[in-house]
């Protein structure tokens, strides 16, 4: 992970560098903690809405609610209009890229060029940003899973970071070209609708339960939610696994491998308090038993199709 030290001027506005606001992210997003409470947001936000009816009644509680998301959203819009590219320095990330470039094979830049320009297809500039070690162990003692993993953080600006992990980007073309198939499915039209619509609607339907329900309907509306909360990711990633499975199933095998290897080292350089975190953690991805079973027969029946 990159160790940018180098603190923004004031008078840019507080604009960070593309490595730090990456590394920022990436440190951010693996936290057990952080993981844990983003798994059961419909739950937290049933809370909320719980507590705006005690403190102001179901109408007013809508009210403050609808007041909330117009100016948020004026807000937003605002923000956007002020700064199209948010607040990261994105003249920062063609040094960066180009550093890293200079250390991966040929046959990876291919691949992840290829995606790249799928992805730019869609009217997207990419970014690439290699994660590393953020534990401060490297090398076998190292337990961050984001290593062996990737994934694409959407940005202002119609700007799309494709997030790879360093041990990644040393395997097989194959292994990895898979994985990039999952990954861009993520970012088309109808899959990154998805994502986003799985945040908002379940978040305004938690919030609306907790302010027009009451008792044991709470409760039912909360473990509800949760379930659909958890299954709708999980059918994104599905969907993500069987469009890589039908370009390039032969590679699934090693990946899922690769995947239980390293969720194996994150579990053993775990604390006994993070360990606990991570098992009361709902799961945001199917189970790899799952995966690889609906990848092999995806990738067996285009065999079999002639």
């Amino acid at each position: 992970m990159s160790t940018d030290t180098h603190h923004p001027s004031t008078a840019t506005g507080r604009i960070v560098p593309f490595p730090a606001a990456m590394q920022r992210a990436v440190v951010s997003s693996v936290r057990p903690l952080a993981r844990c409470l983003l798994s059961y947001l419909p739950v937290l936000m049933v809370a909320v809405g719980t507590g705006l009816r005690a403190l102001a009644g179901p109408l007013w509680a809508l009210a403050l609610v609808a007041a909330v998301l117009a100016i948020g959203a004026l807000v937003l819009t605002l923000r956007r209009r002020r700064r199209p590219g948010g607040r990261i320095d994105w003249d920062s990330a063609a040094p960066y890229e180009q550093a890293i470039r200079a250390q991966i094979s040929p046959r990876i830049l291919t691949v992840l060029d290829e995606t790249a320009a799928w992805i730019g297809r869609l009217g997207y500039r990419i970014h690439v940003y290699r994660m590393e070690c953020t534990c401060g162990h490297d090398g076998s003692a190292c337990s961050c899973r984001q290593r062996w993993f990737a994934g694409t953080a959407p940005m202002p600006g119609r700007r799309v970071v494709l997030l790879v992990g360093d041990r990644l980007l040393e395997a097989e073309a194959d292994v990895l070209r898979f994985v990039m198939v999952h990954e861009r499915t993520h970012v088309s039209t109808v899959w990154f609708a998805a994502a986003r619509a799985r945040i908002l609607v379940v978040s305004l339907a938690a919030v609306a339960a907790g302010i027009l329900s009451s008792g044991m309907t709470v409760l039912l509306a909360a473990a509800g939610l949760l379930l659909v909360w958890m299954v709708w990711a999980w059918v994104i990633e599905l969907a993500c696994d069987l469009n890589a499975a039908r370009c390039h199933g032969a590679a699934a095998p090693q990946l899922w491998a690769m995947y239980t290897e390293a969720g194996a080292l994150s579990r053993a350089g775990l604390r006994w308090w993070q360990r606990t975190i991570r098992l009361s953690t709902l799961p945001d991805h199917p189970p790899v038993w799952l995966r690889a079973r609906l990848c092999r027969a995806t990738h067996q029946r285009r065999l079999e199709t002639p």
